[in-house]
């Protein structure tokens, strides 16, 4: 915001409020987004109901509904900034394995039913990738295979093991390292000395829970987010609903130029309306000039935008006859560019010129109160002795 106001403060000319608006609802890196559940509707405790918890993530700033949809967003998508990740060979499983499972939707396999890791491997996957099917829904799509050469190519698979060591932390989520692409997946010697390497992801969830979540989760009430990441949230109910009050500011902006207008102001902008009731921001404040006694040419246009609201600096140099005295710097570009930046001309952002009595101010809320209505009162009726 401040470096688009100082922009339009260079250029010392008067922008439609409407066409700002417009700018900052298109660009979704300008805009923030707040989210604030009705608390009628979730519940404020007065009535024994707890309002609607919101879980953010402190790192991407996405939101979500539920808790646990965050903990699988930040151990996929934030899994390197929390551990380092470290590949060793190890010896194929042992067992009398008839067959093994095979994903029948990427392919991917997974194990033997009665290998210790099978469970495990089979949510992992169902959790990572196929979030939208329940999981009754996607153990139906697997195959069991019994060729003894795809059995066999399991076990060479399994000869990888995977051991995931936490990252040092402080409790600062920006404190947190970013990962570094030559030590995330090492085969070399654990490459964190005097830890013990976490094997499997229920062992990484747990440790995650207790000693990350609290220093990179946020839950609370109401939160604020960036516009790009409003747009890209995954949780479905959120982005229904942001997307909905999106279609609504940008049928009606009312609210919207209002706060930006505001912003404006407290920028050092002023605003005014023209005679079609249209706003406009500028950083030069309007500011008639007063003194008739003055140089022919600061009086000449004067005169000739007074007489002709609206019409651009071509036909004024053009009727006034000023010939070759366009360039910048000559004396009358002096004349008409100390005009605009003492407010005693509007330049508009389309080349048109006004002077300011043509403008109409616009006020601010009265704080007058209100008189207050006498109550009548009725007359008492007298009693008859």
């Amino acid at each position: 915001m401040e470096s688009l106001a100082r922009r339009l403060a260079e250029s010392r000319r008067a922008f439609p409020l409407g066409k700002l608006t417009a700018l900052f609802l298109d660009r979704l890196d300008s805009l923030v987004v707040r989210l604030s559940p009705d608390l009628q509707s979730s519940g404020d405790g007065a009535d024994g109901t707890s309002p609607l918890t919101l879980f953010q993530c402190r790192l991407c700033r996405t939101v979500y509904l539920d808790r646990e949809p965050l903990i699988q967003h930040m151990l996929t998508q934030h899994l390197d900034r929390f551990y380092r990740v470290h590949e060793s060979e190890n010896e194929p499983p042992n067992g009398n394995f008839v067959c093994v499972a095979r994903c029948g939707l990427s392919g991917e396999l997974i194990g033997p039913p009665n290998y210790h890791g099978y469970h495990e491997r089979l949510t992992t996957l169902h959790r990572e990738r196929y979030p939208h099917l329940s999981f009754e829904a996607y153990r139906s799509k697997l195959d069991m295979i019994r060729d003894p050469e795809v059995i066999e190519a399991w076990k060479q698979s399994m000869r990888k093991q995977t051991v995931y060591f936490p990252v040092s932390q402080t409790g600062n989520p920006s404190s947190i390292p970013e990962p570094d692409a030559e030590t995330t997946a090492s085969t070399d010697p654990a490459p964190v000395t005097g830890q013990d390497g976490l094997a499997g992801f229920n062992e990484v969830k747990q440790h995650f829970l207790q000693h990350v979540y609290p220093d990179t989760a946020l839950e609370c009430i109401s939160c604020v987010i960036p516009g790009t990441v409003a747009r890209e949230i995954e949780d479905e109910n959120l982005r229904r609903w942001i997307e909905s009050a999106w279609r609504r500011e940008s049928r009606s902006i009312m609210r919207t130029a209002i706060t930006i207008r505001g912003i404006f102001r407290s920028l050092g902008f002023s605003a005014f309306k023209t005679a079609d009731q249209r706003v406009f921001m500028t950083a030069v404040a309007p500011n008639p000039l007063q003194d008739a006694e003055t140089v022919d040419t600061i009086k000449s246009i004067i005169d000739y935008v007074d007489n002709h609201p609206g019409c651009t600096r071509a036909a004024l140099w053009e009727d006034l006859g000023f010939g070759d005295d366009r360039t910048a710097g000559t004396a009358v570009d002096r004349h008409f560019r100390l005009l605009i930046d003492k407010g005693r001309l509007i330049f508009f952002h389309d080349g048109t010129l006004t002077l300011p009595h043509h403008l109409h101010a616009i006020r601010g809320p009265t704080t007058a109160k209100k008189p207050k209505r006498k109550k009548s009162r009725t007359p008492k009726k007298k009693l008859k002795s």
